[in-house]
């Protein structure tokens, strides 16, 4: 879990520094020794170093022989909520996963596969985005989630203002 928390950490880094940061990230995504709920971490900061077509496409590929369907089913709930996200600094991301979702593996949903669920809609009359994002990280071997994590935020080109936010994670 302390592996995964500092992934989640690289997130601030990853903006100011993405290449760097890209380049770890992708190495844990590819490797299926590691730990899945650092994978899991890892796919979840992936977005935020803003990532080429290609970076994205191999690892949409990779779910087609993943071993882990806990990974496989939050890339899949990750480039499906990319693909409809109005967040201004995933713009350019979610451009390049419109013709690379249908790559990734369709999995079956449900309440014991881990999710990661952002939905973001832009307000005009405000001239504003709304964002709200749920992450669930399971594991194969336990019912109880690793990871529940709730955040919202509100978004201009001048602000973010951070809503309701908290991140439960248990052992």
């Amino acid at each position: 879990i302390i592996r995964s928390m500092a992934v989640y950490a690289l997130k601030r880094t990853g903006v100011l520094y993405p290449t760097k940061v890209r380049s770890i990230l992708l190495s844990l995504i590819d490797n299926p020794a590691e730990n899945p709920e650092v994978r899991i971490a890892a796919v979840s900061v992936l977005p935020f170093t803003t990532p080429s077509s290609a970076e994205l496409q191999k690892v949409a590929i990779r779910t087609w022989y993943e071993p882990s369907k806990q990974v496989t089913s939050f890339i899949y709930s990750t480039y499906k909520s990319l693909k409809h996200t109005e967040v201004p600094e995933l713009l350019s991301v979610r451009s390049k996963i419109q013709n690379i979702l249908p790559m990734v593996k369709p999995v079956e949903s449900g309440i014991q596969f881990s999710h990661n669920v952002h939905t973001s809609r832009f307000v005009e009359y405000l001239k504003v985005v709304t964002e709200n994002g749920v992450e669930l990280v399971n594991t194969e071997s336990s019912l109880v989630p690793t990871k529940i994590s709730y955040t919202s935020s509100i978004i201009n080109r001048s602000f973010k203002v951070q809503g309701l936010s908290f991140n439960l994670y248990t052992q």
